[in-house]
């Protein structure tokens, strides 16, 4: 099996394209976007949201001071995906399972990503994974040092994982099973250590915010979801998706004659395509906690329109030197913490665009804009 690329990205068609979906995103914003809210962002909304008005913006409220042990139980499934030009594919996901039910029980479904997993710096945490898929699985979270003991899940069997939450930081968590493919078809979710303050990122007063809400960067290549799908002896076919076609014919083609198979068509946000992806609603004035997480396999490269932001913490830690950036690049398996500063003149209804820079743009084959887009928006 060959390993995923982590840098593929379709050649741009020109800077005359470029430009015309340039004009397109901005005509968006002028225009106006409406967008239902997504129940990924549920799971933060007692973190970040604070009702807003004639009344002094407070800090993001947190649920718990003191380190307390948190066991989680996670099951690891077959799912669907239907993006917005109503193309249905399947997928491999992790989902909660209730505390009083079965991974099997109705309603229980993959999630893409998966749930946000949400502890504080200090608690020990325990993981139960049980898996009702055909391949084994590999539990990783990178920058976390897992207790001693195997991570692998066997298929149709379970695994406990434990570890310490020591340092505050937002983190990848993942199957790394199949050289990667597992994570690439949706088995992988969002981590939050909190810091012991109240609203802040991580323990410096500077990285203190009023609202927060999850970036999670990912992509689908059809080919290898329908291969997740496929029976190949026991197992998937998953793992012998191959990512290149070598030309080895009677030519013996050199090296650069590979063609790659490996050619995302939906690019995704919390597991949506525009026009699915939410609108984060902040006031004027409101400093909003972006959570990145690229959980593909290629990196990720975005940029926004009418406001910057400042990176307070890359691979869940803090910067000791933080930046503001208008585009940044996240680089697959990476994460990083922006604060957003809502411009304090901005009136009700103005758009604050935040999309791809590559502007791959597009839902497969479909006319229109699509792929990563989302706006921050005053109420």
């Amino acid at each position: 099996m060959q390993a995923l690329s982590h840098s593929h990205h379709r050649t741009a068609t020109g800077v005359a394209l470029r430009a015309v979906v340039l004009a397109l995103v901005i005509g968006l914003v002028l225009s106006g976007v409406a967008s239902a809210r997504q129940a990924y962002e549920a799971p933060l909304a007692r973190h970040g949201n604070v009702a807003h008005g004639k009344k002094k913006h407070k800090r993001a409220k947190h649920r718990r001071a003191r380190a307390a042990a948190v066991s989680i139980d996670l099951c690891a499934k077959q799912g669907t995906v239907t993006l917005p030009d109503s193309t249905t594919l399947p997928t491999w996901g992790f989902v909660k399972k209730p505390p009083a039910g079965s991974c099997t029980d109705a309603g229980v479904d993959a999630q893409i990503p998966g749930p946000v997993l949400d502890v504080n710096a200090g608690d020990p945490v325990t993981v139960n994974v049980q898996n009702l898929l055909p391949d084994d699985l590999a539990l990783d979270i990178p920058g976390i040092r897992l207790d001693a003991g195997p991570t692998s899940v066997p298929a149709g069997g379970s695994r406990t994982v434990t570890f310490t939450a020591n340092n505050p930081g937002t983190y990848l968590y993942e199957s790394s099973g199949d050289a990667g493919r597992q994570a690439e078809v949706g088995l992988a979710g969002a981590l939050i250590v909190r810091p012991a303050a109240s609203g802040q990122a991580y323990n410096a007063a500077s990285t203190a915010y009023n609202k927060e809400s999850m970036m999670v960067l990912s992509e689908i290549v059809p080919g290898l979801n329908n291969a997740a799908a496929q029976t190949c002896g026991s197992q998937s076919c998953l793992g012998s998706f191959e990512m290149y076609d070598y030309k080895t014919a009677a030519t013996d083609a050199p090296q650069d004659a590979r063609v790659s198979n490996f050619k995302p068509a939906y690019r995704l946000i919390n597991g949506k395509a525009y026009p699915q992806i939410p609108t984060i609603n902040a006031a004027a004035g409101d400093r909003v906690l972006l959570r990145y997480v690229n959980a593909g396999s290629e990196q990720a490269t975005t940029t926004m329109l009418g406001t910057d932001a400042r990176m307070v913490g890359r691979g869940a830690s803090p910067l000791g030197a933080p930046f503001d950036f208008v585009a940044e690049t996240f680089p697959a398996g990476s994460t990083g913490d922006a604060i957003v500063t809502v411009p304090a003149s901005a009136a009700s209804g103005t758009k604050f665009p935040i999309y791809d820079r590559h502007l791959e743009l597009f839902n497969g084959s479909a006319t229109g804009l699509g792929g990563r887009i989302r706006f921050i928006e005053v109420p």
